[in-house]
């Protein structure tokens, strides 16, 4: 959701995303993907939630 750029010093991702996922199953196992590609750092999740 938020895209990769070498020029994005942020330490962090404090921010909500809006998905339409009004055609998915709400029931069943939900799978979150991240990616830390800084090269200097390394990232972690603090939280997250879905709301439906």
């Amino acid at each position: 959701l938020k895209p990769f750029s070498s020029s994005d010093s942020a330490d962090n991702v404090q921010t909500t995303y809006t998905v339409n996922a009004s055609s998915e199953v709400a029931n069943g196992a939900w799978k979150l993907s991240v990616q830390d590609k800084a090269a200097w750092d390394t990232g972690y999740i603090n939280s997250f939630k879905l709301t439906f």
